[in-house]
């Protein structure tokens, strides 16, 4: 990973989010969509990822929400399906910057997609040039916030030392030197002084709702240990940003831009549908058991209680008996209200939070809407 000191320090102005947040294989696992099914999607300043793989995987209609800025996730789906149309996939995962090209390759990529858009978009996107120069996928928050750590890890450790913490094959010794080199007292004291008082990395409804995000902005070594001894470079969520000049595996890639996903990606049409809701507003769903399964990321830590319950109740209306529920949480407690309409599915859930990958939440859980 290149230490970037535009991103790094202008960062925070990015996107919340421009690319996947999620473990998409494990989203059509628990989903399963298929033509006859009429799926939703629930996000907070997202990037339409959930909702492209699910259509161009074969799901027959999905509508995808967003409480904070449904126009934006409007804007992101329209240019991503623009360029899909347009290029084709190795072309595609450089647009995204998941495949090494130079600046002004990308750049040109960009402009074929934009002739795609219809006028009202393209004026849009045309503004928005520079996000292109690294990737769509780097520019957002997200890229900021792994620009901090490995601007971290350059600081205080030496090169080797910086491999065998990103690439070692051992766990255990990837772990012991993000402790003994990164970790270190002065500097975890120093982010417990600024992170009780500054928010560094969480969306403000996030940090008002969420009891995880005050404790990770005072201390973020456990979480980055955590990633670290995971496997850094095998998260689809980050592996990316490690790739240098190498081939991402295909499997690190999102499912629906792989070789053989990517003639479904081209030909969604307008099987997604992006509904437009009020910013910070809780949205009425559509249709009253006609919906087929939902996915929730970690959008119940943005909400309160009572916006939670309401949120819960209204996706147990849209659905029918039976269907699935996907919902991640940051905290380790369960924010499913009881008496939602919603149950807990303990065996898929546990065969869920197996396959997951990227591993950045605490609870990875499949309930149902009861009958």
């Amino acid at each position: 990973m290149r230490l970037d000191f535009r991103i790094t320090f202008a960062g925070w102005l990015m996107p919340e989010h421009t690319g996947i947040s999620d473990d998409l294989d494990l989203l059509l696992t628990a989903l399963q969509p298929t033509h006859d099914k009429r799926l939703i999607t629930i996000s907070s300043y997202g990037a339409g990822e959930a909702a492209i793989s699910l259509a161009a995987h074969g799901a027959g209609e999905v509508l995808a929400y967003d409480i904070e800025d449904a126009r934006t996730l409007y804007q992101l789906i329209s240019f991503k399906l623009a360029a899909a149309s347009r290029l084709g996939s190795d072309d595609y995962l450089a647009l995204m910057g998941l495949r090494s090209v130079g600046t002004r390759e990308r750049v040109n990529l960009f402009d074929q997609a934009l002739e795609c858009l219809a006028s009202e978009d393209w004026k849009v996107w045309s503004n928005r040039r520079h996000w292109a120069k690294k990737g769509l996928f780097f520019a957002n928050r997200q890229t900021f916030f792994l620009q901090l750590l490995w601007g971290v890890v350059l600081l205080l450790t030496s090169a080797n030392t910086r491999t065998k913490i990103i690439r070692s094959s051992d766990p255990g010794e990837r772990s012991k030197l993000f402790r003994r080199y990164v970790a270190r007292p002065w500097l975890v004291w120093l982010f417990d002084l600024v992170g009780s008082r500054v928010n560094l990395f969480y969306p403000e409804a996030e940090w008002r709702n969420s009891e995880y995000p005050r404790i990770h902005n005072r201390n973020p070594f456990p979480y980055f240990e955590h990633l670290v001894t995971a496997g850094i470079t095998k998260n689809p969520l980050f592996a990316h940003y490690f790739q240098g000049d190498a081939a991402i595996p295909e499997e690190m890639i999102p499912p629906h831009m792989r070789r053989i996903g990517y003639s479904g990606f081209k030909n969604i049409g307008d099987r997604i549908k992006v509904v437009p809701s009020a910013p910070n507003q809780v949205p009425s769903l559509f249709g009253d058991q006609s919906c087929h399964g939902v996915y929730l990321s970690n959008i119940i830590d943005y909400l309160n209680r009572r916006s939670r319950e309401f949120l819960c109740r209204e996706v147990a209306r849209v659905l029918r008996p039976g269907s699935p529920v996907l919902i991640y949480s940051s905290e380790s407690f369960d924010k499913v209200p009881g008496g939602c309409g919603l149950e807990l599915d303990a065996c898929a859930s546990a065969q869920l939070k197996a396959m997951d990958r990227v591993r950045v939440y605490a609870l990875v859980r499949l309930y149902r809407a009861r009958g």
